[in-house]
């Protein structure tokens, strides 16, 4: 029986791995370029509010609460004291140029075949951008949560959660061509 644990890391997963192969970048993080003036672009990691152009010194205080120092000047995992990855950041003559919090990390067998099976999905259904909607449907016994990819060519990934009052919960992919 799967867990309500389970659930939430598989969709977790199925989240990142949207956001990734809409960026058509599955490899390397997407980074949010800082031009001239700091911005307030801001990702919160390890509770702290971080920003583009930010300070590298006021980048350092913040994570002095929570984390260990960044490993060097030009970018660096940000890593918990108790060793957990956090994110990222990236610097550019001494600002934060580019930022990553990192939400999931599973390693249980069903959450790593679905991250597979949706990067394989939307490799194959996608060429390009996707438009990404969700909906929630709230019935009487049950609530169902949707991810939907549509592409420029018609064809659709849906991601499914549906959970039902009395605990039982489970995630479906389906795809459509038009």
């Amino acid at each position: 029986m799967t867990t309500n644990r389970t659930i939430r890391a598989l969709l977790l997963a199925i989240a990142l791995g949207l956001w990734a192969n809409v960026a058509a970048n599955w490899v390397r993080p997407v980074i949010l370029e800082a031009q001239g003036t700091p911005d307030r672009r801001s990702l919160f990691i390890g509770e702290q509010e971080f920003w583009i152009g930010m300070s590298k010194n006021e980048v350092d205080k913040r994570l002095q609460a929570c984390c260990k120092p960044l490993s060097n000047e030009e970018g660096a995992f940000i890593e918990a004291n108790d060793n957990k990855t956090l994110g990222a950041v990236w610097f550019k003559s001494g600002r934060v140029s580019g930022l990553r919090r990192d939400e999931l990390r599973a390693s249980e067998t069903e959450a790593v075949a679905l991250g597979l099976k949706m990067f394989r999905l939307v490799s194959q259904l996608g060429n390009g951008s996707a438009q990404i909607t969700t909906d929630t449907l709230e019935a009487t016994n049950a609530t169902l949560r949707t991810i939907t990819m549509a592409f420029p060519d018609g064809n659709t990934l849906e991601v499914w959660h549906s959970q039902s009052d009395a605990g039982g919960a489970r995630v479906e992919l389906k795809v459509s061509r038009r």
